[in-house]
């Protein structure tokens, strides 16, 4: 049986304090980051322009 993984022990903004907690060692860690899946082939990418204090966003084509 696969093991079900607590996904917010290992959010960005916590998994430090759970690793002093021990409740996650960093080898957990790096694995847990090795095995997520490579989804930058979904991204949408922006172009921002700031002029004037105005921010302006416009989509950019993926150049891959």
């Amino acid at each position: 049986m696969a093991k079900k993984i607590n996904e917010f022990l290992y959010d960005k903004r916590t998994f430090q304090k759970n690793i002093v907690k021990g409740l996650l060692s960093e080898a957990d860690y790096k694995d847990f980051l090795s095995n997520l899946s490579d989804d930058s082939k979904n991204a949408d990418f922006i172009k921002i322009c700031a002029d004037e204090n105005v921010l302006t966003f416009s989509s950019v084509e993926n150049s891959k």
